[in-house]
């Protein structure tokens, strides 16, 4: 799949992460990473809490990098995915990335953005002649 000016700079800024904020992070859950992302994504645990910040942190960097896709496609005019309605559930859209993060594993790059992209264009794709994302 052909990546634009735009996912270039996504991953650009994804991985720019300063030194400091990753020496607070916990190594196994660097979300920018497809193995940090996976691991927030299907961590498990009898603390209810942990599980819950974990499914949260997944989510919201799934729904950032849906955010921003959509923004940088609006502006230039055609759509990125095409959720019904604009909806999207929690649960299909993580499911749908993890295993979009199973497949490009062993991908050399190590980078989350561009499986998260291709799991939201699978899971919500657009008709050929649409013109603009229906969500927010």
């Amino acid at each position: 799949m052909r990546r634009s000016k735009a996912a270039g700079l996504i991953v650009a800024a994804s991985v720019a992460i300063p030194a400091a904020a990753l020496a607070q992070e916990s190594p196994e859950f660097s979300l920018g990473t497809i193995d940090g992302l996976l691991s927030a994504c299907t961590y498990h645990s009898e603390n209810q809490a942990e599980v819950e910040y974990q499914f949260g942190s997944c989510i919201g960097f799934i729904r950032g990098v849906r955010v921003t896709m959509e923004s940088i496609s609006l502006a230039q005019g055609h759509a990125f995915s095409c959720p019904p309605g604009g909806a999207t559930e929690n649960g299909p859209l993580r499911d749908a990335v993890v295993e979009e993060l199973r497949r490009t594993r062993a991908d050399q790059l190590n980078i989350s953005v561009f499986p998260v992209m291709d799991a939201l264009r699978r899971l919500y794709p657009c008709p050929a002649n649409h013109g603009a994302p229906t969500g927010h």
